[in-house]
């Protein structure tokens, strides 16, 4: 039978992909979807009814590369897979961004930001900058900010006082919400941390 082409692939945000194909036969029961990734074959992720050429997959991982092909199917018969597209987010910083709007499956760049500043955190290398966009983001574990790292608002862009009114950090941990270290030395220079609100008593 005819199989689709035209396959197009594309991350619309909050983990999720969205594909789209031409349909080339006229008689399809339907379509399924196939994916893999870097550890594993191609596996069905699901299936369209007829004439149907979109699909949403959910809960990717924008730090994995994905491939994606369709395939069309009657009651008897399969067709040839459409072409392949593999898409890839890997994302290196040195900028690593953070918004209440991100989701933990992002990568943490602009396009695709990360949803906690401890996700920032841990993503991050020597001289990267943590930028946390305006919103109350709640710390339930201390933040440790690592020697030679930026924890930054946008404040440290448009030094408007708004700014540092607007991105906070709320804290419910035991100790201090910030630790700065370099290895295991806790209150060790050369980390900076610019620009936040912090509603915590201990934090430091």
């Amino acid at each position: 039978i005819p199989f689709p082409s035209d396959l197009v692939v594309e991350p619309i945000g909050d983990g999720q992909i969205e594909l789209n194909w031409s349909d080339n036969c006229t008689f399809e029961l339907g379509f399924r979807i196939e994916r893999s990734d870097s550890t594993a074959n191609f596996i069905e992720i699901g299936e369209v009814s007829e004439d149907v050429t979109e699909y949403i997959d959910t809960g990717v991982n924008y730090n994995i590369a994905y491939a994606y092909r369709v395939q069309a199917f009657t009651y008897e018969n399969e067709s040839f897979y459409s072409n392949s597209v593999i898409i890839d987010f890997s994302y290196e910083g040195p900028t690593w961004h953070v918004s209440t709007t991100g989701s933990i499956s992002n990568n943490g760049s602009e396009e695709f930001p990360f949803a906690s500043v401890s996700q920032g955190i841990n993503a991050s290398s020597d001289g990267d900058t943590i930028l946390v966009w305006p919103g109350v983001y709640d710390v339930n574990e201390a933040l440790h900010i690592i020697y030679s790292r930026t924890l930054t608002s946008r404040y440290i862009y448009d030094n408007d006082p708004s700014t540092v009114n607007s991105t906070v950090l709320n804290g419910n941990t035991n100790g201090a919400l910030l630790q700065v270290r370099s290895g295991n030395d806790y209150f060790a220079s050369g980390a900076d941390v610019i620009g936040f609100t912090i509603n915590n008593s201990n934090a430091s």
